[in-house]
């Protein structure tokens, strides 16, 4: 994601609540896109982490699941 958007994660720090990052991106990007971007990751990645664990954990369990336009509703 950040490579095809020419953006460069310098540093972070991940807190249980936050995280912190120092971010290296062209002016045209406006900040609030960075963060949106790097959000839409994060949460698909943990979607599929915990969408695994649940499986093993607990046979039959699903995770709710909506895109944006459904959830806006």
């Amino acid at each position: 994601m950040c490579r095809s958007k020419d953006i460069e994660i310098i540093s972070g720090h991940i807190r249980p609540d936050h995280v912190h990052m120092l971010i290296s991106a062209p002016p045209s990007l406006a900040p609030s896109c960075i963060v949106q971007a790097i959000k839409d990751f994060s949460a698909s990645r943990l979607q599929n982490t915990a969408k695994g664990i649940l499986e093993r954990t607990v046979p039959g369990t699903r995770l709710l699941h909506c895109n944006k336009r459904e959830c806006n509703r």
